[in-house]
């Protein structure tokens, strides 16, 4: 059987009026020399038309968290 790429979000309450949203994949991952320009923006792990991957992971996590909470 195939794995399905998938996104998982959790939350969970820290303090009183203070929570952590824990976003995980099953995606390979990212290399550790990349991880600290992970937020900039247009940064992409591939160059352009290169590999399967659509770059999108953090915009759609962003996303999901704008428009949920």
């Amino acid at each position: 059987m195939e794995n399905l790429p998938t996104i998982t979000i959790s939350e969970k309450v820290v303090l009183y009026h203070k929570f952590r949203i824990i976003i995980s994949d099953n995606a390979i991952g990212i290399i550790e020399t990349l991880r600290n320009k992970i937020s900039d923006p247009f940064f992409a792990t591939q160059p352009i038309g290169i590999g399967s991957g659509t770059d999108l992971g953090l915009s759609i996590s962003y996303q999901i968290i704008v428009e949920k909470y």
